[in-house]
């Protein structure tokens, strides 16, 4: 109905031609608007089709991303608690070591102690037993590195490393040295 009062009969019979013609040239009008829009939309749906592909691939990335994240989370973690350790056992390490302070400032003042003995004493028997005494607190003194040493071997279960050889070398040269220095002490007198 709608094209009989778009196009007008003619007096014999039919259709006006130009009304004809017009109407096909609007159809046709409407024909490629409507392919044009038709065509739009396809490439709209393409690139959809494109970026839900590239959504998939994002999804991707970012599931592997957490899972990783995940596994760093862990590692810092155990590093963590490494951490909490080594400075568990730093502070351990710290106290023995001041009880080694303590120990060699004790021997130290042992050994002023007995050089000045040495020096204030005469050949009395008095002299003598202090003179041995004093041997006896510094050999106790000695004992007592020597023991809060093994203590330290012990604390770091027999794994002793090349530091720890040399100082305890160290030590042992040090009472050594300090035994046969009151030695020639007394023998001197």
């Amino acid at each position: 109905m709608a094209s009989e009062q778009i196009l007008k009969h003619a007096f014999f019979g039919g259709f006006k031609r130009e009304n004809v013609i017009d109407y096909i040239e609007k159809l046709q009008i409407q024909l490629s608007d409507a392919q044009k829009k038709a065509d739009y939309m396809q490439n709209k749906c393409k690139a959809l089709s494109k970026n839900s592909d590239k959504l998939n691939e994002c999804q991707k990335e970012i599931s592997t991303l957490i899972s990783e994240n995940s596994s760093l989370k862990a590692e810092v973690e155990n590093c963590r608690q490494s951490i909490d350790s080594f400075n568990s056992l730093l502070s351990s390490s710290q106290s023995v070591l001041d009880g080694i302070q303590k120990i060699i400032t004790e021997s130290e003042q042992s050994r002023k102690n007995a050089e000045e003995l040495i020096e204030k004493s005469s050949q009395s028997e008095k002299a003598k037993k202090d003179q041995s005494d004093l041997i006896v607190n510094l050999s106790s003194s000695v004992n007592n590195l020597l023991n809060t040493l093994n203590e330290i071997s012990g604390f770091f279960n027999g794994d002793e490393s090349q530091d720890d050889n040399q100082f305890r070398f160290d030590i042992d040269g040090l009472a050594k040295v300090e035994e046969e220095y009151l030695n020639k002490m007394f023998i001197a007198e």
